[in-house]
């Protein structure tokens, strides 16, 4: 790892839980959803505000 990507500071976390296709639908996650289509980065957004930490 290159020197100053881990400092003290860094956390080390669990995976996050895994994902089912529900928690993707517009009822779970509206603010990803606009004229019944989405894409994979509004979903990560919306995914890692609702979780409160970015997601991988």
């Amino acid at each position: 790892m290159p020197t100053g990507v881990l400092t003290h500071a860094a956390h080390l976390l669990a995976p996050p839980a895994p994902i089912s296709v529900d928690q993707l639908m517009p009822d779970a996650l509206p603010d990803a959803w606009k004229d019944d289509a989405t894409t994979a980065y509004a979903l990560s957004i919306s995914l890692s505000t609702k979780a409160g930490r970015t997601l991988p």
